[in-house]
């Protein structure tokens, strides 16, 4: 790649999609140039060089560049390169610092997006950050009371950090108050379903401390769009507490069963995702809060989200009782959720559902559940459960 050589080295081969091998690559690149100061960096301020082989600079995918000084890089960089990775993922770029040299692989509108997140990071480094959210498809603008924004920021920006991590966006209060100085405008950067999650989530912060803020005259809603949207729907105090279980652990479980993101505003579920994903979520929920009132009775003959698990009455009663910890460690592991149905001929079974299949090995879905469950069951006929 045009860099001259004066010790013995060896080739990395680097197999994969282009992104996954270009971050691989960049991310080598940063480890060498940490032990050997300059092996990479030097050769970019003499030529410009990328690093990149002509077969992967195919359409408009390309690498942009910029150096930093020292404190800008540590700031980038963030506590475990927590800022970096946000940086990445809000922008879809592969992102990665050679030296104090910023690496900006992706197409040009990913690049684009990268290098204006950049540049907004650093300008709220110097205080003087000043952004124009107007004709840009990369943003969503949330009205946030002034009397929550310390609260949805968090001491140190610890909370909108979390919510960040969480959805990969960057967000940025605007500083622009509106009129009568009542709400202060957050923007939300990256991909939109991240922009919604992120929104969402928020919206449930501010709520908890400004009651009925963005609820109060909201009506339930079951949209027919079969692209990305939002649903709504009224849940009383008590089956609200119910499906968001102990500190959002059942909420989370429907969420990633589903597909769908489920977030609690007020005392409205927000249901956010495409036509099959708001579908799946709003029918797991309904099954969670039949399952808490009584026995779940469903038609699952035409599903192909659930797997079901044949069980005995005694297996079923340790599980719900004893077991129940082991049950809901397997959810988490597979990303599903499941619950419990007597069929027609009146014995029970396990429903697994969730929207991934996956396959015995594969890290999540139902596949994985049912292994794992039939595994848990054998443990515990042997005496080694409960």
């Amino acid at each position: 790649d045009g860099v001259e050589r004066h010790e013995e080295f060896v080739d990395l081969m680097i197999f994969g999609e282009r992104p996954g091998r270009r971050a691989a690559q960049l991310a080598v690149m940063s480890a060498i140039e940490n032990k050997l100061p300059g092996n990479f960096s030097e050769e970019w301020r003499k030529t410009g060089a990328t690093f990149e082989s002509k077969a992967d600079l195919v359409g408009d995918w390309g690498t942009s560049t910029t150096e930093l000084s020292q404190p800008e890089l540590s700031y980038a960089i963030g506590a475990h390169g927590k800022t970096r990775k946000k940086l990445g993922r809000a922008s879809g770029c592969v992102v990665q610092y050679v030296g104090n040299v910023v690496f900006m692989s992706g197409t040009k509108r990913q690049r684009e997006h990268a290098k204006d997140y950049l540049k907004w990071l650093l300008d709220r480094l110097e205080g003087s950050m000043v952004i124009d959210t107007n004709r840009r498809d990369d943003v969503t603008v949330l009205e946030v009371p002034m009397d929550c924004v310390g609260y949805v920021t968090g001491r140190s920006r610890e909370t909108l950090g979390l919510v960040e991590e969480t959805f990969g966006t960057l967000m940025f209060f605007l500083g622009y108050k509106t009129e009568g100085h009542e709400t202060e405008k957050l923007a939300i950067f990256g991909p939109l379903r991240a922009r919604i999650g992120a929104k969402l989530m928020v919206m449930s912060a501010v709520e908890r401390k400004t009651k009925g803020y963005f609820t109060q005259d909201l009506a339930d809603e079951k949209t027919k769009t079969k692209g990305f949207d939002t649903d709504r729907l009224t849940l009383d105090p008590e089956d609200m507490a119910y499906a968001s279980g102990k500190e959002g652990s059942t909420r989370k479980k429907i969420a990633a069963a589903s597909g769908a993101y489920l977030e609690f505003v007020g005392h409205m579920a927000f249901i956010a995702g495409d036509e099959k994903e708001r579908r799946r979520c709003r029918d797991y929920l309904g099954w969670l809060l039949e399952q808490k009132d009584g026995e779940l009775s469903t038609d699952i003959r035409s599903r192909t989200d659930v797997t079901e698990v044949d069980i005995s009455e005694e297996d079923i009663s340790w599980l719900l009782g004893s077991g129940l910890g082991e049950m809901r460690q397997i959810e988490q592991e597979s990303h599903t959720f499941c619950c419990v149905m007597h069929g027609d001929d009146g014995m029970p079974r396990i429903l697994i559902c969730g929207h991934e299949e996956g396959t015995v090995h594969s890290e999540t879905g139902r596949l994985k559940a049912e292994r794992l469950f039939k595994n848990l069951m054998r443990e515990h006929a042997r005496g080694g459960g409960g």
